[in-house]
């Protein structure tokens, strides 16, 4: 979780630095960190080592959307901040400002939500 906090915080720093293409990536990082650190708190440690991106977010799905251990809504966000990392960083198309801080915004809400699971199921499966 060190990371995904670490990753977000960055987010907010590349924000005010006027870099949304950048920003944006720092927000899905944020998530995908947290993402790992609930597949691994929930005992499923090989998913959490996913070769692909697409890998881990169908896996965390599977491991913790599904079963309802977090909102659906941060699945789904979780997939639209993939794809949107993807333009940011590949495609060259210029992200806007507002959908940058949405992403941020959609990054705290996942990492808050991850972290609290994780705090309120120490042990693992919840």
């Amino acid at each position: 979780m060190a990371r995904a906090h670490r990753s977000l915080r960055s987010a907010t720093v590349t924000m005010s630095d006027g870099d949304p293409n950048g920003a944006c990536g720092h927000a899905y990082y944020a998530m995908y960190y947290a993402a790992r650190a609930a597949l691994i708190a929930c005992g499923e440690g090989q998913a959490a080592m996913a070769k692909t991106h697409s890998g881990l977010i169908s896996a965390f799905n599977l491991h913790l959307i599904r079963p309802g251990a977090i909102s659906s809504e941060h699945g789904r966000n979780f997939g639209l901040e993939s794809n949107r990392r993807q333009v940011a960083a590949y495609e060259g198309d210029p992200i806007d400002a507002d959908l940058a801080r949405l992403s941020i915004g959609h990054a705290t809400d996942f990492v808050s939500a991850v972290q609290a699971w994780i705090d309120l199921n120490p042990g693992g499966k919840g």
